[in-house]
């Protein structure tokens, strides 16, 4: 009778784990075993990634001509290089370009091209350079712990160059468009740096044959345009720290969003509407002196909803609004400067009969006492009359 003998082996040795390859793009990762987030990349790697970085942004078109050296490539470079080298001779040579300028008829719609197009020129050559080097060799999915997936590093890139921290994280494309904003910036800026220039030459300059609202609308649009700017260079350095982020919140993050709440709290608490409304109203003043008229009356409609008991900037409306001939406007902001004057005069004669009647009866409080005030609406504000005097445009 045979007998069958088993032998069992605990923990059996295992082999050593080799590194296992990695195709992403171009490029081959070696990636640990085990550990995803440890991602070697290739000898040289970080180099060629400022390498990148230089094409795109340092050279810029001119690269474009070197190493494609097509038609439309050299007519682009030509384009960027010469609106950047217009741009800079504009800025250095301003004093003669200005005094040229005032001997010429029509110099305020040159200057306005010539602030504009440059900038807009240089800027859309290098966006085009951007998305043609970030789409030579783009950066792995997975690159492992570098620089460039760290989100301060890129939020900072962002924050000095707009675009620069979107091409890193491997957004070329939003990148490219990121760095229009500085065409857009600093045609606006050129524009809004140069605004009493623009308004007084173009009053002696009647053969331009730009009106002054015409003006004063070109110039509403600058500051709108370099305030959209602004903002959106902020959102394209924090949508760079995003993406080069991983999906877990860093401290950094919940750092910001604590900050950008006290800040908002801070304002809240802080912000007097009443001055910072008078403030407008002087700047409005000012500019009506200068013969404006269409920003004025944008002020001072901005002034009357921040300080609603004051009818001066009420009353300016009014009259810049006549003289505009927009009649329909002006008779609404006087029929309101009478309702409000109506509710005061309510509210007055309101508070005086509790008063009497607090006497009388010996109540501590009058508020029992209030009737409802007929005609006065539940938001009713009490109107504050002018303390300059009869003077209406005194800032």
């Amino acid at each position: 009778m045979s007998t069958t003998t088993k032998v069992y082996v605990i923990n059996p040795p295992k082999p050593a784990a080799q590194p296992a390859a990695t195709q992403t793009g171009s490029r081959v990762q070696q990636t640990t075993y085990g550990d995803p987030n440890h991602t070697r990349q290739p000898p040289g790697y970080e180099s060629a990634m400022w390498r990148r970085v230089a094409k795109a942004y340092a050279l810029g078109p001119v690269l474009n001509v070197v190493t494609r050296r097509t038609r439309l490539d050299l007519a682009w470079a030509i384009a960027g290089v010469g609106a950047l080298v217009t741009a800079i001779a504009l800025f250095v040579f301003r004093s003669s370009v200005f005094r040229l300028l005032d001997t010429m008829p029509g110099g305020v719609v040159l200057w306005m091209i010539a602030a504009t197009l440059p900038a807009l020129i240089a800027a859309a050559a290098w966006s085009r350079s951007i998305v043609i080097a970030g789409g030579e060799n783009p950066p792995p999915r997975n690159p492992g712990r570098r620089w460039w997936r760290n989100p301060n590093a890129v939020g900072a890139l962002g924050v000095l160059v707009p675009g620069l921290g979107l091409f890193v994280a491997g957004c070329r494309w939003r990148a490219a468009g990121a760095l229009l904003l500085v065409g857009t910036l600093a045609g606006s800026l050129t524009m809004l740096a140069q605004w009493h220039w623009i308004w007084q030459r173009s009053l002696a300059d009647v053969s331009s044959g730009i009106s002054g609202t015409s003006l004063e609308v070109a110039l509403v649009v600058a500051g709108t345009v370099a305030f959209l700017s602004i903002l959106a260079w902020t959102t394209q350095a924090l949508d760079g720290a995003r993406r080069a982020s991983s999906s877990r919140p860093t401290t950094t993050s919940s750092a910001l969003s604590v900050l950008l709440l006290v800040t908002i709290v801070f304002f809240a608490v802080a912000f007097q509407p009443v001055s910072f409304a008078d403030d407008i109203g002087a700047t409005a003043a000012s500019l009506r002196h200068d013969g404006f008229r269409l920003i004025p009356v944008i002020l001072c409609e901005v002034a009357a909803r921040l300080d609603p008991a004051s009818a001066v900037p009420v009353a300016r409306a009014a009259a810049i609004y006549d003289e505009m001939g927009m009649t329909a406007r002006a008779q609404a902001r006087r029929s309101l400067i009478e309702q409000r004057l109506q509710e005061y005069l309510a509210a007055s004669r309101q508070a005086t009969q509790a008063a009497a009647a607090m006497s009388a009866t010996g109540s501590s409080s009058w508020w029992a006492l209030d009737p409802p005030i007929h005609g006065a609406s539940d938001h009713a504000s009490v109107l504050r009359l002018d303390p300059a005097g009869s003077n209406m445009w005194a800032p």
